[in-house]
């Protein structure tokens, strides 16, 4: 997307100037052109301007006044600001800097210092933007920690009066079917019951051990039962059109890592793939071992090489065409903002897998699903 570039000055002949300096930048920069605070303040209204290029003396309201109120609004503050001087304007300079200009350009401009301070003052952008992108990323964690802690201590509240519920409804079914001598088929009836029970009791546990798992860091945990849990969980919620295939390996892969963190990329990778199916389909769940040495162009993208486990999420979903792909990991991006998603489930998946030294991959095509591959450092193999 190109940078929106904003120029302000009441003098013609200098925005002209300016444009014709700035012709051969036209595929890379939008730049606007305002002569005069007035439609300076509509081009801030109508765009989404990235750096603005102020004169410091307009009648009416300066340069200075301008800028104070592009940094004071919450909608503009952001906008990094290039002020326009006079050699002489010394205390002027002073001033600027004090209201957060980020640079000073003077009179007569010069084609090559317009443009190496242009350049400069838009990486100062890009990285302030990517402060306020991990800045809210950071909001958004504590705030599910927050939620996930609250959730805990509920759960711990409601299993036990569940479990209690279930305790009784199964040792009645119990005591009845000691007490059924001759009929069978209610013997068997009951005997679904405390069945029923049982099941219903190991969900909840699955949920409070789930929501609790933060409590406790481990060093080490297996990613085939996390995915157990996980599963035993999911197919509770998803839609009875939704199959998943997942079968236990015997092979226990350890990794070095909290357990929860590991939950974290199962089911946000699982819900997105369920997401992407609203008329059904399969879930596929994988597990193997590859030897980045003898993976093709692998260690070009981790530091680390050697055995590692590689989780496959497949879903014969929608899927996603190139340009989408390009964008799953973005902080403000989401193909779900209709159902109120917030954009933060990969991008969060990518920090956790990134944490732990390992990387992903994705392969999709629109209407042929999606497959993630997340390749994990193993700490021993059993």
């Amino acid at each position: 997307m190109k940078k929106q570039i904003l120029f302000v000055d009441d003098e013609h002949r200098i925005l002209t100037g300016l444009e014709r300096m700035l012709h051969g930048k036209r595929d890379v920069w939008d730049v606007t052109f305002a002569c005069g605070v007035d439609e300076a303040q509509k081009a801030l209204e109508m765009k989404k301007i990235d750096v603005a290029v102020l004169d410091i003396n307009m009648p009416g309201k300066t340069g200075l006044e301008l800028l104070s109120e592009i940094k004071n609004n919450t909608e503009t503050k952001n906008i990094e600001v290039i002020i326009l001087t006079g050699m002489l304007d010394g205390d002027l300079k002073y001033k600027a800097l004090e209201l957060g200009a980020a640079d000073l350009l003077n009179k007569p401009v010069q084609k090559e210092d317009l443009l190496a301070r242009l350049r400069s003052v838009l990486k100062i952008k890009a990285y302030h933007d990517e402060l306020v992108e991990h800045n809210v990323l950071l909001e958004q964690q504590l705030i599910q920690s927050q939620k996930m802690e609250l959730i805990g201590h509920l759960s711990a509240g409601v299993v036990h009066d569940l479990k209690n519920i279930l305790m009784g409804i199964s040792g009645y079914s119990e005591l009845i079917v000691f007490s059924l001598d001759g009929n069978s088929q209610a013997k068997d009836d009951l005997i679904q019951i405390r069945k029923s029970t049982q099941r219903a009791t190991d969900i909840i546990q699955q949920i409070h051990r789930f929501s609790q798992q933060g409590v406790k860091v481990e060093k080490e945990c297996s990613l085939g039962l996390i995915i157990d849990e996980c599963v035993n969980l999911l197919k509770h919620s998803f839609s009875k059109d939704i199959s998943i295939d997942w079968h236990t390996s015997e092979t226990i892969w350890l990794l070095e890592a909290e357990s929860i963190q590991i939950y974290q990329v199962v089911m946000n990778l699982c819900v997105n793939a369920a997401q992407s199916m609203a008329d059904g389909g399969r879930l596929q769940i994988r597990l193997s071992e590859v030897n980045l040495e003898e993976e093709s162009g692998s260690k070009k993208q981790i530091s680390a090489s050697g055995h590692h486990v590689m989780l496959e999420v497949s879903d014969t979903g929608i899927g996603m065409d190139p340009e989408t792909l390009e964008k799953i990991y973005n902080l403000s991006f989401s193909t779900k903002q209709s159902q109120g998603g917030s954009g933060l489930g990969l991008s969060i998946v990518q920090r956790i897998v990134r944490n732990h030294k390992g990387f992903i991959k994705v392969k999709s095509q629109p209407g042929c699903g999606t497959t993630f591959s997340v390749f994990f450092p193993l700490s021993g193999i059993n």
